[in-house]
């Protein structure tokens, strides 16, 4: 990639500055930040991710709290449509995307595409393994740190799971199952993926109610729930994915505490955004089958 091809990550535009040799130099910028709130960021080379850094800026204190986590499903947690008379297969739309909700929603509503089959990753995929091993690999170099407070969304997946069914008229218990069965899989990744040692420090934090993201599928006030809750505690820094620095960009502007965050770009293009990815073993179900509360295998 040269440093005149930037390629998008999660809202920022990802461009290589250095010649390719042992250790290139990435920058991260927004790309359309007219009113200057974000700083631009230099990242290294890293292992097994692309590149990592700081945001804004790498903190001068030792850690003593980290906030993490992790989104659950990818864009391979998605609807199938049947394609319509004499055209192609129109892409899978993805129920974590808000963009392919709304798309969703119409084709839907406008019934002329039946769903043919919900594809349900089962296992964590590429995106999860590089983001689960850099975080293992970022605690390893700060021992002063004490808690890790985790988040997994489950709350906000069990309501696009809802909103989803408001869609439909019909409820999808097999679909919430299959939700609570990946969450379980990717805490057993991280317990063999992290040390006993820092899964020792681990608070698993499962914020918000699903309410908010069936009524609102772009709310992120669940999210931001756990960095409200420690504003006042010193010794806090955030271990995110690039495109979620955005928790601690909001929480600065609300109430003017900043929370710097240690930040990687997990691969280019984004893996968040594959679709097919072979890792994550998806199963499609049908719709009636999603209607039965029994476990997808």
């Amino acid at each position: 990639m040269s440093a005149k091809a930037g390629s998008a990550y999660g809202g920022w535009r990802i461009t290589r500055l250095a010649a390719a040799d042992a250790s290139p130099v990435f920058l991260a910028d927004k790309e359309h930040d007219v009113t200057h709130e974000h700083p631009a960021l230099r990242l290294m080379a890293s292992s097994p991710t692309l590149c990592e850094g700081y945001w804004p800026f790498r903190p001068t204190f030792e850690p003593k709290v980290i906030l993490g986590g992790t989104c659950l499903y990818t864009a391979a947690w998605c609807v199938h449509f049947a394609a319509a008379p004499g055209q192609a297969e129109p892409r899978p739309l993805s129920l974590a995307l808000p963009g392919d909700l709304n798309r969703i929603k119409t084709m839907v509503q406008q019934r002329r595409r039946p769903i043919t089959a919900i594809q349900i990753p089962t296992q964590p995929g590429r995106y999860h393994r590089l983001l689960i091993a850099w975080q293992s690999q970022l605690l390893a170099r700060f021992p002063s740190v004490e808690t890790v407070h985790y988040t997994l969304p489950v709350n906000d997946y069990h309501g696009y799971i809802m909103h989803f069914e408001t869609l439909l008229g019909q409820e999808l218990p097999g679909l919430h199952a299959a939700l609570d069965q990946y969450v379980a899989g990717l805490q057993a990744f991280m317990q063999q993926t992290w040390s006993a040692e820092q899964m020792a420090k681990v608070r698993f934090d499962m914020p918000g109610v699903p309410e908010l993201k069936k009524a609102d599928t772009k709310s992120r006030e669940n999210d931001l729930k756990l960095y409200f809750s420690v504003l006042n505690q010193p010794g806090v820094m955030g271990m995110e994915d690039l495109a979620e620095v955005a928790l601690a960009h909001e929480v600065a502007k609300r109430s003017g505490v900043l929370i710097p965050c240690a930040v990687c770009v997990t691969s280019l293009p984004d893996p968040y955004h594959l679709r097919d990815d072979d890792t994550c073993a998806s199963h499609f179900s049908t719709l009636s089958e999603l209607g039965s509360a029994a476990m997808i295998a």
